[in-house]
């Protein structure tokens, strides 16, 4: 604060603006490309941009087909294809714990379908949440 005692100084240093939204926008081009992604016709029209389909077809090369998981269901039986390196554990809030907890030929039963391709699988030592693409079926035994 400035008072009467106090004089005003002669030459103040020149302070650096704060970047803009401007320079922010252009050091993250490639999140321009998400949102793109997630927008509605409606908003893609407003803006002037192409709708989805064309977009892919304008860039060129089409991304790489996606596989699909492997389909499971609750009761299968199931092992792992390559020991992890760490094992998820399916309690409310899951813990990471070593992959020694599950032996590489134990069987396990798939009890939960999880979001993103995860499934809760029972093994002898507890209940992980594996991938399903890291799973592969067993037949049944007679």
């Amino acid at each position: 604060m400035l008072g009467p005692s106090m004089p005003a100084p002669a030459n103040p240093e020149p302070v650096e603006p704060w970047p803009s939204d401007r320079s922010a926008r252009q050091d993250s081009a490639s999140d321009t490309s998400v949102r793109e992604r997630f927008m509605s016709d409606s908003t893609r029209t407003g803006l002037g941009l192409p709708p989805p389909d064309e977009r892919s077809a304008s860039a060129g090369s089409a991304p790489p087909p996606v596989s699909p998981a492997p389909r499971f269901q609750v009761g299968d039986r199931v092992v792992l294809e390559a020991v992890l390196t760490y094992l998820k554990s399916a309690d409310p809030m899951p813990m990471l714990r070593p992959p020694d907890l599950i032996d590489a030929d134990e069987q396990g039963q798939v009890v939960e379908i999880r979001a993103l391709g995860q499934l809760a699988v029972r093994f002898r030592r507890g209940t992980f949440l594996i991938a399903a693409r890291d799973l592969r079926a067993v037949s049944a035994e007679p």
